[in-house]
């Protein structure tokens, strides 16, 4: 394998990573609008009221419970958001493969968001792309 076709190789990852990672991005865009919609009426900016059923009468505490469920939604889809955004600009040739690595499984989002972006700042050479075994 050349030179060439390495490089070729890990370009076609890189884009390949940049695919998933917008990918992930459009899935949270997608939910959180849907959060914010069954939430708030955005067409005239008015808070929709928690639904009940006939003769229920509604309660602070439930009102206060649903927006409490609504606004720990919104963060953990903001928290997401962030972490892919963060991988989006870090990803390289070098972090490429450790980047997929992260979003199998959505394992990025076991990580701290200061050692996230630690990883991803310390160059990382996969043991089958090290230059010394390639020929050229």
């Amino acid at each position: 394998m050349t030179k060439h076709h390495l490089h070729n190789g890990k370009l076609d990852m890189v884009e390949h990573v940049y695919g998933l990672i917008d990918s992930k991005i459009q899935q949270i865009d997608f939910k959180t609008k849907q959060v914010i919609n069954s939430f708030v009426d955005l067409d005239t900016v008015k808070i929709n009221p928690p639904k009940y059923g006939l003769g229920e009468i509604p309660n602070l505490e439930s009102t206060l419970a649903n927006n409490e469920r609504v606004l720990t939604q919104i963060e953990t889809y903001s928290r997401t958001l962030k972490l892919l955004l963060m991988m989006r600009a870090k990803v390289n040739l070098d972090n490429a493969i450790l980047v997929m690595y992260l979003l199998e499984d959505n394992k990025y989002l076991k990580v701290k968001q200061e050692l996230l972006d630690q990883v991803l700042n310390t160059p990382f050479k996969h043991k089958s792309l090290d230059k010394e075994k390639v020929s050229g």
